[in-house]
């Protein structure tokens, strides 16, 4: 089973370390199982924050996902919309299990020629416990 970085903006990354928010929403999904996401906050903060358990992921219509989701995003109803706007099929990945990083991990130290993924990048088998700082 594979692990993946995300990378989202420090905003979004605070409501998730911050345990308010309790799904991600995707416009893509991956193709891989995945068992660990790691959240990378983008700049200016530029490290991986925390990490949680991917148990699966919700996929549906627009609607169908803001109504079993919504309340638990942080976003407002027409933030979600924009979003996803000209897409069929939302994804929403729920956050279980989150661990936060007491000192969050610099990528750019730990992984060689690191560059922050547009939306999400796989982490080669074997490398994941890099990510597992102390907290």
């Amino acid at each position: 089973m594979a692990s993946l970085i995300m990378s989202l903006s420090p905003i979004i990354a605070r409501r998730i370390t911050g345990g308010k928010k309790k799904y991600d929403y995707r416009r893509t999904i991956f193709k891989k199982e995945v068992s660990h996401i790691y959240i990378y906050a983008a700049s200016p903060v530029r490290k991986i924050v925390c990490r949680f358990t991917c148990s699966g992921y919700l996929s549906g219509s627009i609607d169908e996902i803001w109504e079993r989701t919504g309340e638990f995003s942080l976003a407002t109803e027409a933030e979600y919309r924009d979003y996803f706007k000209g897409k069929k099929i939302a994804y929403a990945i729920p956050i279980t299990d989150l661990t936060v990083f007491e000192h969050p991990v610099d990528p750019y130290k730990t992984i060689p020629g690191f560059r922050p993924p547009q939306s999400f990048m796989y982490i080669k088998d074997g490398t994941a416990h890099l990510f597992d700082a102390p907290g």
